[in-house]
């Protein structure tokens, strides 16, 4: 004789799986982030912040289609790109300005 169960085992059909959000989404945001801490690196070579905003919107061209989640994800990897896009531009920016106008030695 065995003992009943304390708990009835679960219906597996009593609660969908949730659908993820695409991985362009969590991707775009992993560089946007990366690419805005790095943001005064890179300023020759802004890749991550480029990265961050092409995913971005191919994230968000398959959530707006396919209606998954993720949205929020995708829109913070677009802002955290333009805006480490923005920033490796001032810093490049600053940095010819810098250059231009230093003082020439004379030895």
């Amino acid at each position: 004789m065995t003992n009943p169960p304390a708990y009835p085992p679960p219906n597996p059909t009593a609660y969908p799986p949730r659908p993820k959000a695409p991985g362009m989404a969590i991707a775009s945001l992993a560089t946007g982030v990366a690419g805005l801490a790095l943001a005064g690196c890179l300023s020759f070579l802004p890749v991550l912040p480029v990265l961050a905003i092409v995913l971005g919107h191919l994230s968000l061209s398959t959530i707006n289609r396919t209606g998954l989640p993720g949205r929020g994800l995708a829109v913070t990897g677009l802002v955290t790109g333009y805006i480490g896009l923005a920033a490796s531009l001032l810093v490049l920016v600053l940095i010819l300005v810098g250059t231009l106008t230093s003082p020439t030695p004379t030895f």
